[in-house]
């Protein structure tokens, strides 16, 4: 009796802590000492003996696992600290290279599940603190962040944007399309006239000196592209599409696929934004085919009929400043701006195949009557780009026609995603007038509000 009762007051001896360190360094050798098949076996008995636990068991050991974790980290040094991650990271590296793709779909439903709940029961006061706390990081990470590191994340977005247009299916740009048109259909008036302040207030930051600033940049940029530009320009060069070979034309059409996989969504916003209106639902990129094929048409004779035959392949329109210049090497001899505005120009002989004109035809824009290439022109306007007019006295056909549109529509488009990157959403277009006095009237007065408000 008496020895029964001495082994049960051994039993529920309290262990020392030199004893439990003891246990432990036992069994982390017997677990270093396991082969693969014991390790499975270890593994199979755990998961059995967690299908028998109760609930209540259950979180009693997730609470002293916590205890322990806090513990531990309590009394850990910076080193152990520093290792202890870096065997998480190595741990968590193997366990992704490891995973099959349903497990990784597993996880990822369970962490949304997980933020979903967090979300729910989450306060309004400890939403307002998390949405402080992820401003002040983001804040902390821009003042820290190098044009270094800044050019690398755009060219990633960049890059992740186009691997998703180049990887993305009929049915999931449907998919898209129609959570976009779901988004806009289910939106309230409140969230409606906030997205309505949030363009205002984009539009009062994007203030005179952000465009001079765009506007001197693109400069710059056609500058340093002069050569390239004047030997597109030249009379005797080929078009653009005729210069292309068979090699190309996957290139071409590969460029083509991931830049049409995101115009719809970049016309149904640059519509949004240029028509003061956020509630206009989502096209696709066949909705802008077929307007392409309405405006196509052809009527017989050529549009601007009334324009002198001029050897000239583009016109750059600066944006804003409404200034055009003629490229042509040729035929328009270098003008310097500081002589004598008065002077006559004598008519002389510029080709065969060209009429005598004046230095005023030859600046002269053409008159566009297509609503959509006003649009397009308007774009072009808004973010600098060199809109590539149709080439007097030459008759375009249908497939020419759609062609160069849509050559400008890359172009507007690429520069308008570029825009979006770097300062968050397009500027406001300049007013449609054709005269510098015009443009600079509409920021007077557009300075003027601004200060006012």
């Amino acid at each position: 009796m008496s020895n029964n009762e001495n082994t049960k007051v051994k039993r529920s001896r309290v262990l020392t802590e030199e004893e439990k360190e003891r246990r432990r360094s036992r069994e982390r050798e017997r677990q270093r000492n396991l082969t693969e098949e014991q390790k499975a076996g270890e593994r199979e008995r755990k998961r059995l003996a967690r299908g028998r636990e109760t609930e209540e068991e259950k979180e009693n050991e997730r609470a002293n696992s916590r205890a322990r974790k806090r513990i531990s980290k309590q009394n850990q040094t910076e080193e152990e600290r520093e290792n202890q991650r870096h065997l998480d990271r190595v741990r968590k590296r193997i366990t992704r290279q490891n995973q099959t793709e349903e497990e990784k779909e597993i996880e990822r439903q369970t962490v949304r599940e997980r933020k979903r709940i967090t979300r729910q029961n989450q306060t309004e006061e400890e939403k307002e603190i998390h949405r402080q706390i992820d401003s002040e990081r983001k804040r902390i990470a821009k003042q820290y962040q190098t044009e270094e590191k800044k050019e690398v994340d755009r060219q990633t977005v960049r890059e992740r944007k186009r691997f998703a247009a180049l990887s993305e299916t009929e049915h999931d740009k449907e998919q898209r399309l129609q959570r976009r048109r779901t988004v806009l259909q289910n939106q309230t008036e409140q969230e409606k006239e906030r997205e309505r302040e949030r363009h205002r207030g984009i539009r009062r930051k994007f203030n005179e000196e952000h465009r001079r600033r765009e506007r001197s940049r693109m400069r710059t940029f056609r500058r340093r592209k002069g050569e390239m530009t004047k030997a597109e320009c030249k009379p005797d060069a080929e078009p653009v599409e005729s210069g292309f070979k068979d090699s190309d034309e996957s290139d071409e059409e590969i460029s083509c696929k991931s830049l049409v996989a995101m115009e719809a969504d970049d016309i149904v916003s640059s519509e949004d934004f240029y028509q003061g209106s956020s509630s206009n639902e989502g096209c696709s990129a066949a909705d802008v085919e077929v307007e392409d094929d309405e405006n196509d048409k052809p009527n017989g004779e050529v549009e601007n009929n009334e324009i002198d035959e001029l050897n000239r392949e583009v016109i750059l329109i600066d944006g804003g400043n409404n200034q055009c210049d003629c490229i042509n090497e040729e035929l328009v001899e270098e003008i310097s701006c500081d002589g004598n505005p008065g002077i006559d120009f004598q008519e002389e002989a510029l080709g065969d195949n060209i009429q005598n004109v004046q230095l005023e035809e030859q600046i002269h824009v053409p008159q566009i009557n297509d609503r959509e290439d006003a649009e397009l022109i308007a774009r072009a306007r808004a973010v600098g780009i060199a809109y590539e007019f149709a080439r007097p006295g030459v008759a375009e056909n249908v497939d020419e026609k759609r062609r160069r549109r849509r050559r400008n529509q890359r172009k507007i488009s690429k520069e308008e995603r570029r825009l979006r990157d770097v300062i968050g959403d397009l500027p406001p277009p300049p007013p449609p007038g054709s005269s510098q006095h015009e443009d600079d009237c509409y920021l007077a007065i557009r300075a003027f509000e601004i200060e006012q408000m």
